[in-house]
């Protein structure tokens, strides 16, 4: 079971999923569910930053995920911020992730803006790479994750797909320095 940015769940939600981890059964819809083999993952970006320094002091010792000096330390941060302690301590493992790179960063929009032409029934065939690195480059070091990616490229592409005459084309997506913009071409390569 996956549980997104757990830290913004609803308290009857928390106490849900503490009754989850103590017995291993829900009930919903009047159906009693056994979870009991389950594996519970939850994800969040409290404290992301401290977390992340931890790791990489704790690395620079040595001491890394399966050490338990790291787990308690990890541990120990998430419950400052707050988080119940209740959950925290029936959280077998604390995997702290790097923030995405910029190689990363720059496989996220390449992939976020073809998926945004598909919901505009666009097929995006060449991305202009200078276009790709300025995205990319606004998001290196964020601690978000890639979601500031998609709703960026949403933000400035979105009504430049909307807008475009051609529908289901194959496209290829430029930067205009004149009027500093972005617009869509038909692909050179157009099957």
């Amino acid at each position: 079971l996956l549980f997104d940015e757990i830290e913004k769940a609803n308290f009857k939600i928390l106490d849900a999923i503490m009754r989850l981890m103590e017995k291993g059964l829900i009930t919903l819809n009047d159906t009693e569910c056994n979870f009991s083999q389950s594996i519970i993952i939850f994800t969040s970006n409290i404290v992301m930053n401290k977390l992340v320094s931890c790791k990489q002091q704790l690395a620079s010792k040595g001491i890394f995920c399966e050490n338990p000096i790291y787990q308690k330390e990890m541990k120990s941060i998430i419950a400052s911020a707050g988080f119940r302690p209740d959950i925290l301590g029936r959280i077998n493992t604390v995997v702290v992730y790097n923030p995405l790179d910029e190689k990363a960063l720059i496989k996220v929009t390449i992939s976020e803006i073809r998926k945004l032409g598909k919901q505009y029934n666009l097929q995006i065939n060449n991305i202009e790479p200078s276009i790709v690195k300025e995205i990319a480059l606004l998001f290196v070091g964020s601690d978000e994750g890639a979601r500031p990616v998609y709703n960026y490229c949403e933000m400035q592409l979105g009504e430049v797909f909307a807008l475009s005459t051609v529908r289901c084309g194959i496209l290829d997506i430029i930067y205009t320095e004149t009027n500093s913009n972005y617009k869509l071409i038909p692909s050179i390569n157009n099957h």
